[in-house]
């Protein structure tokens, strides 16, 4: 009876699971459109210590 129990809650956990897992996949790739152009630059943005904003278009590198 309990190993029955902990397989339908394996199951239900695993579902939710990938549930939530596919929307921050989607969320991901769709962030990553929205913020790199066609060049491969993306848009890196700063605040100065006034709380002055500037952002610009940056060459995308892993070690940034």
């Amino acid at each position: 009876m309990l190993s029955w129990l902990v397989s339908i809650a394996d199951t239900i956990l695993a579902a939710v699971f990938t549930f939530i897992g596919f929307f921050v996949l989607l969320w991901t790739f769709t962030m990553a459109g929205i913020l790199q152009d066609e060049n491969g630059k993306v848009l890196h943005c700063e605040t100065s210590n006034t709380g002055v904003e500037s952002c610009y278009m940056k060459e995308f590198g892993i070690v940034d």
